[in-house]
């Protein structure tokens, strides 16, 4: 499979045409592209910065002054 992925992007030169396609993208287009792939985790990663937060906010409570 992998030469077959190989030989399909280089016929195609489907990593070039998104390469151009990606820096022609306004900042606007390249967010819109990449909100749906983070979407899917974002209560993980909120999730996981409260607990990091939590975590930190009790060892300030801990530390000595």
């Amino acid at each position: 499979m992998g030469r077959l992925h190989k030989y399909v992007d280089a016929t195609l030169g489907l990593e070039n045409e998104m390469e151009t396609s990606m820096r022609n993208m306004s900042p606007d287009e390249f967010e819109g592209v990449l909100h749906p792939i983070f979407e899917e985790d974002e209560a993980t990663l909120i999730a996981i910065g409260a607990g990091l937060g939590l975590a930190a906010g009790a060892l300030q409570t801990l530390a000595p002054y």
